[in-house]
């Protein structure tokens, strides 16, 4: 799903800049696209990526204040290394 464009039910575009697993579970870090300039804003969402038994990938909030933190922790450490 890296380097993959995502549009939410809100009309906004992302473009996944990396993912994760933990605990079993996969995660995205993506970043918000100007649909005008299509270049990448300061704008970000974490969020768990859940596939049925399809293979069709959803999106779902990180409700969890804790694994939000922990998500956003481990994150920032692998992308500043």
């Amino acid at each position: 799903m890296k380097d993959k464009l995502i549009k939410l039910k809100n009309g906004l575009e992302y473009v996944v800049i990396d993912e994760l697993n933990y605990d079993g579970r996969n995660y995205a870090y993506a970043v918000q696209v100007d649909e005008i300039s299509e270049t990448i804003t300061k704008n970000f969402i974490f969020v768990e990526i859940l596939s049925d038994i399809n293979k069709k990938m959803t999106l779902k909030d990180i409700e969890d204040k804790f694994m939000f933190e922990k998500i956003t922790s481990l994150f920032f450490n692998k992308l500043s290394n």
